[in-house]
């Protein structure tokens, strides 16, 4: 982060810039939010905020600057850098830095998921459980880095691996009349996709866009533990969606419910957990910077 700061001031020196650079370090959750709200409030579409990390931190600039004119900018520096994937052509930092100034302005949709944003993928079930465990592995053992994610997934397959939910999910754009679908499912994966991947490779709904004004559902219902590890490799891939244990949905909200349990969810890589949730799209609901 200190590099980067680095080559930002020097890119504005550059461009005979200097006094037009403001740059913030976060000291801890959800400050990203407070910055980016203070920010928005002072300087309106006056100004763009990047934010300079991962989805997480993205979550937190979006959930500060949503309902201002102020846009988004993006510097991937984070772990998994997943929503700049469906948002740049340009993703590398240093190119980024680079073209600081080269960009275009333009509406994308995020969704809301109870009273947050997230810009791009909200998931429940085994792969959820497994994140979390690979955030426990990874302060016990940091060697494991990356690889902490994997080792997650064979420690959690040693427990229960599938869980139970009740749904009503609705697509009323481009319909007469909206199209309904509901009742009780026990799934492994679930995910709630505005972005096309999660989680640094997983490809949950490949065909997710950020400007279709829908959210893309993916739902793997409940499988034996060598269809899970079968179901994996294709689950990163995106081409898990003919699988007929695989059921895909787009839609523009969802009322989710546990059964017999709580619901533990992950948003764009924070986790917490729920009795319920409901989910809706907000088309354009976010102004941001595009290379």
């Amino acid at each position: 982060a200190l590099e980067i700061k680095e080559k930002i001031l020097a890119k504005f020196e550059l461009e005979g810039e200097s006094e037009s650079v403001l740059v913030s370090f976060t000291e801890r959750p959800f400050h990203a939010k407070e910055l980016a709200g203070e920010y928005a409030l002072r300087y309106g579409e006056d100004c763009i905020i990047f934010a300079c990390g991962g989805d997480g931190t993205i979550n937190e600039v979006a959930n500060g600057i949503f309902g201002s004119k102020t846009p988004m900018g993006i510097i991937p520096i984070g772990t998994g850098n997943d929503f700049v994937k469906s948002a740049y052509k340009l993703r590398n930092p240093e190119k980024l830095i680079e073209n600081l100034f080269d960009y275009n302005i333009e509406t994308v949709d995020c969704a809301q998921i109870d009273n947050r944003i997230f810009m791009n993928v909200s998931s429940m079930g085994f792969d959820t459980v497994v994140a979390e465990k690979a955030k426990q592995l990874v302060k016990k053992f940091k060697f494991l880095g990356k690889f902490a994610y994997f080792a997650a997934i064979f420690v959690c397959l040693a427990g229960k691996d599938y869980f139970k939910i009740k749904y009503k999910m609705t697509n009323d754009k481009n319909f007469d009349e909206p199209v309904v679908s509901e009742g009780e499912v026990e799934f492994v994966l679930a995910a709630f996709a505005n972005g096309k991947s999660y989680g640094g490779m997983f490809t949950p709904c490949p065909d997710a866009s950020i400007k279709d004004g829908l959210i893309d559902v993916c739902i793997a219902k409940r499988l034996s533990t060598m269809k899970i590890i079968s179901l994996i490799p294709r689950y990163i891939r995106g081409t898990h969606i003919n699988n007929p244990a695989v059921k895909m949905y787009k839609i523009t909200k969802a009322h989710i419910e546990g059964v017999g349990e709580n619901l533990l969810v992950n948003c764009d890589g924070e986790s917490f957990i729920r009795e319920s949730i409901d989910i809706e799209i907000i088309p354009d609901g976010i102004k941001l910077a595009v290379y």
